[in-house]
């Protein structure tokens, strides 16, 4: 199930703590498990918690939008099991935080975002990625080189078809 609204919005930037990572598809995710849980124990040493609009992030970087074109068994199993996804993981904050042991303080980016939300399991999200493709391409916009996903559920609390993922792509 998706969500079809496809909206341009205005991200602002906003401290976080973050991890960067090296990941396979099928390993991505227990890279954001190990993450996020070291990235929410040091908020909590920390104090730095924001509001419960504070919600996981990832970033993913140097992405090729031309992977969505690919189709087939063989384009499957490349994403699947060969394709090395370079990652940003984060957490807003409600201030800047101490960099330590893997941990960054970074700004989340900001500028012009072609917004998409991605209803339903995970391994579907690239449904989000279709439509807002589908957008660049009917107003002529040109994507920059990554995006960006923002988890504002927890997938081990709803069920499956309630798992919301908003989906944002850079416009160049």
């Amino acid at each position: 199930m998706t969500d079809d609204k496809i909206e341009i919005v205005e991200l602002k930037a906003r401290p976080a703590l973050a991890v960067k990572a090296i990941a396979k598809s099928l390993s991505i995710p227990k890279v954001m498990g190990d993450a996020y849980q070291k990235i929410k124990s040091r908020i909590d040493d920390q104090n730095l918690a924001g509001d419960e609009t504070d919600m996981p992030f990832c970033i993913y970087c140097n992405l090729d939008w031309g992977i969505f074109d690919e189709k087939g068994l063989v384009a499957t199993f490349k994403m699947l099991f060969t394709r090395r996804w370079y990652l940003e993981l984060g957490i807003p904050t409600a201030r800047p935080a101490q960099e330590s042991a893997g941990l960054l303080s970074i700004e989340t980016p900001t500028g012009r975002h072609i917004k998409a939300i991605h209803m339903g399991p995970y391994m579907k999200v690239d449904e989000a990625y279709s439509r807002i493709r589908g957008y660049a391409a009917a107003h002529g916009h040109d994507l920059k080189n990554y995006s960006i996903e923002i988890y504002t559920n927890d997938p081990t609390t709803v069920a499956k078809k309630n798992i919301r993922t908003e989906v944002y792509a850079p416009i160049a």
